[in-house]
């Protein structure tokens, strides 16, 4: 316990990451369609129902917290610490609310979909000439000086509302004429269910029990990081807006293990190398969203999928690929029994027929694809 203590009062001596994510270009605009749970057969091709059983690969340590913290000796550690556990430790699990979040996610950075999460502003520290004492550069910094701010205070960042203007985020589905873009129909929205469902993934094999973590917590990218910032007019350092961003925020950290340290927390963890089992469920799909889908998760490619916590830091990469694809047509559903609806015998085949149709869609986004398979390439 006094060793730790020690060493919890040494900073790490590893140059943090000073970013940890890159960017997938923003579409200019979004793809909107009238809402309906009924796809109709035309040109594009059938919709499909059916379930595709997925094996995922941990390629870094995997933390989803379940949001306690608990004695080391409860985990089955050396005792007098406090670790921040994971969700079933005992026989850990991916929640498939994880699973469709990160989904949903990536499938939006490759469509011509709304943005449904953003932080919009935020407050920053600033110092002039204290690089320690500000979140702010010290470019950004000089910039307040000069339009008559304080050497050092607060500033508000804040995203200028026409960097949304064509990508806002969908409304709620309140009537039949309403409209959703791309991923809003595929995942769904307030008043419109989706028609995608992820099953929680179960643990199936691990190299070892895995044990705990320092992990120094980062919170979300500063709002300066992701567009061009500067001095509001007419303002005196109370407000730095953002003219243009640069695009949707993508991890892709290298994962290096954090040494002791005042700042670093300890996480329990899934060790990399583990394998989980789980199900994606599908229902009136089309052959272009179903490449979507297998696009953005890098189902069968070698493309890596960040979840849970410690993005910034390399943690939570995984790798997704498909054991069985069990997909018919959707009008057949109530006219075929269980048993008679096989799995695809060509499934690799099935995936590139899927992603060709999903590039030749009118909502997709090809660059954005292209970008996000060079991030997150493994």
């Amino acid at each position: 316990m006094s060793s730790h203590g020690q060493k919890s009062r040494q900073r790490s001596q590893l140059p943090r990451n000073p970013k940890g994510y890159d960017f997938v270009c923003i579409p200019f605009t979004k793809t909107v369609t009238p809402v309906s749970h009924v796809r109709k057969i035309g040109a594009s091709g059938l919709a499909f129902s059916g379930r595709m059983d997925i094996e995922i690969k941990t390629l870094s340590p995997l933390h989803i917290s379940d949001g306690t913290l608990r004695l080391s000796e409860e985990l089955g550690f050396k005792k007098g610490f406090t670790v921040r556990s994971i969700l079933c430790p005992e026989d850990p699990i991916i929640p498939g609310t994880t699973l469709k979040g990160a989904a949903r996610t990536y499938y939006e950075a490759i469509t011509k979909s709304c943005v449904s999460q953003f932080l919009r502003r935020m407050k920053a520290k600033y110092a002039e000439n204290e690089r320690g004492a500000s979140t702010l550069p010290q470019e950004l910094v000089r910039q307040i000086v000069a339009a008559g701010g304080e050497q050092r205070g607060v500033a508000e960042v804040a995203i200028l509302p026409e960097c949304f203007e064509r990508i806002e985020r969908c409304s709620p589905v309140r009537k039949r004429s309403s409209r959703l873009c791309p991923a809003c129909l595929l995942f769904g929205t307030n008043g419109f269910a989706g028609r995608v469902t992820f099953s929680d993934a179960r643990l199936i094999s691990s190299p070892h029990k895995g044990g705990f973590l320092y992990v120094v917590p980062r919170g979300a990218p500063r709002l300066h990081r992701i567009g061009s910032a500067s001095v509001a007019p007419g303002t005196r350092n109370t407000k730095l807006v953002v003219e243009k961003l640069k695009g949707r925020k993508v991890y892709n950290a290298k994962y290096e293990p954090n040494t002791p340290s005042q700042e670093a927390e300890l996480w329990d963890y899934v060790p990399a190398g583990a394998l989980f089992s789980g199900q994606i469920l599908f229902h009136d799909v089309s052959m272009a969203e179903m490449g979507g889908l297998f696009g953005c998760l890098g189902i069968d490619r070698k493309m890596a999928v960040s979840i849970g916590g410690g993005k910034s830091s390399g943690l939570g990469k995984i790798s997704i690929s498909s054991k069985e694809i069990l997909a018919f047509p959707s009008g057949l559903m109530q006219r075929t029994s269980f048993e008679q609806r096989k799995p695809i015998d060509d499934r690799l085949g099935f995936i590139k027929q899927c992603k060709a149709a999903f590039i030749k869609s009118p909502f997709a986004y090809p660059k954005s694809y292209e970008v996000l398979k060079r991030i997150c390439a493994v």
